[in-house]
């Protein structure tokens, strides 16, 4: 089944500055915030569009991989990744 592009999907990723939202389509990543204190005021800045999104953290394995290496070390690109 293909991805609808109108489909959105969301997760988080904890980093050691806090939380970060993370929102995408079929075509790709939409909006991030910036760390937060919580989950859920990532829930908050992303706004009203992942209020129906679907947790889907399996969608966003690959980019919370290099978001960790890039707080980690700084030395991450994340050019492959596809954006809405």
């Amino acid at each position: 089944m293909t991805k609808v592009a109108s489909a959105r999907y969301y997760d988080f990723v904890e980093t050691e500055f806090g939380w970060m939202g993370l929102l995408a389509t079929g075509r790709g990543i939409r909006r991030t915030t910036l760390p937060q204190p919580s989950a859920g005021d990532c829930v908050a800045l992303l706004g009203r569009e992942a209020h129906d999104a679907e947790f889907a953290p399996e969608r966003f394995v690959g980019l919370k991989e290099r978001i960790d290496r890039y707080f980690a070390s700084g030395e991450t690109d994340f050019d492959e990744e596809a954006v809405d």
